[in-house]
């Protein structure tokens, strides 16, 4: 997360991205569709104030990452397939699922957090693949 700082810190920066001023990124590795997401999950990391108001960012952005990570896609996208088939309680926005990464984000306006958790996964590929992982843990 570190390479993702001063992007993050922009973003919390600015009220219309990131009203609260805080942000929650909640990352599971993903590349094995047996592992249940708790045993998957690797972290959550939290930006800003993310104690100071009574939203729960960190639980918010489980909830998304864990959406993801079950239905091996991004939020939008099992959004979109769950009210077609008129489910209720449909997920957040603001989930994705990218490369073998389940990553959830809380705290900015939903186009955003998308993008933010695309960027996320995109850097960990990218931090895995000079090692020659092909999957997050390598297997």
């Amino acid at each position: 997360m570190a390479l993702l700082r001063p992007t993050i810190e922009a973003i919390i920066a600015d009220p219309a991205i990131s009203p609260g001023g805080a942000l929650a990124i909640a990352v599971a590795d993903s590349s094995r569709p047996d592992v249940p997401f708790d045993d998957a999950l690797l972290g959550c990391f939290t930006f800003g104030r993310t104690h100071a108001g009574a939203i729960d960012y960190e639980r918010h952005a489980l909830d998304k990452a864990r959406a993801s990570h079950r239905g091996r896609a991004d939020t939008s996208v099992v959004r979109e397939h769950a009210a077609a088939l008129l489910v209720e309680g449909l997920p957040f926005a603001g989930g994705v699922h990218r490369r073998g990464w389940s990553i959830g984000v809380s705290g900015a306006e939903p186009r955003y957090e998308e993008a933010i958790g695309a960027i996320a996964g995109e850097l960990l590929h990218a931090l895995a693949a000079p090692h020659g992982l092909d999957s997050p843990r390598g297997e």
